[in-house]
């Protein structure tokens, strides 16, 4: 299992991983690499995988426009819950 609520004491757990704790001890990319192969990573397998989410984590030009083209006054999440769609697909 991925991910499975434990409502007797009251958590939340991600491959077996109390989420609590993972938040204490891990940065972010750990807990995606936990998630994705389902094993925390070592040094040099985090090093790997930061170095390949900071690599692909460019925003597409036609995002970059239709982020652009909003109206100035509009609020910072209405631009994002407008956008999503396009991180999507």
């Amino acid at each position: 299992k991925v991910s499975e609520v434990m409502p007797d004491i009251n958590s939340l757990t991600y491959r077996g991983y109390a989420v609590q704790d993972l938040a204490e001890v891990c940065v972010f990319e750990e807990v995606a690499y936990l998630l994705l192969h389902g094993e925390l990573p070592n040094k040099s397998q985090l090093a790997k995988f930061q170095e390949e989410e900071r690599n692909n984590r460019e925003i597409s030009s036609n995002l970059k426009k239709v982020i652009q083209n909003y109206v100035s006054s509009c609020r910072v999440w209405s631009r994002w819950i407008g956008g999503r769609p396009l991180y999507q697909g």
